[in-house]
């Protein structure tokens, strides 16, 4: 895998908060049918601890400038639109 200088160490919640997402939407941007918000979120803490604790190390990109916007993002929960 090539080194990426411009990767950093992920800050915990910006990683909870994209687990607890995955968790409560598909890639089409419709809620999973089981759980709840609360769920999904104490489930993403779960396993931030968890992966902290077995010495997992997870990287991320830098932000996107310029509020570009991905081209695969789903839609925000309850029709809220970025903006």
């Amino acid at each position: 895998m090539p080194q990426d200088s411009t990767l950093r160490p992920a800050d915990p919640a910006d990683l909870v908060h994209a687990l607890s997402y995955a968790l409560r939407w598909n890639s089409r941007g419709k809620p999973h049918r089981l759980g709840s918000e609360l769920t999904a979120y104490l489930a993403a803490e779960v396993l931030v601890e968890h992966l902290a604790r077995a010495g997992f190390v997870i990287m991320q990109k830098p932000p996107v400038r310029d509020g570009a916007k991905l081209a695969n993002s789903a839609p925000l929960p309850g029709g809220i639109k970025e903006g």
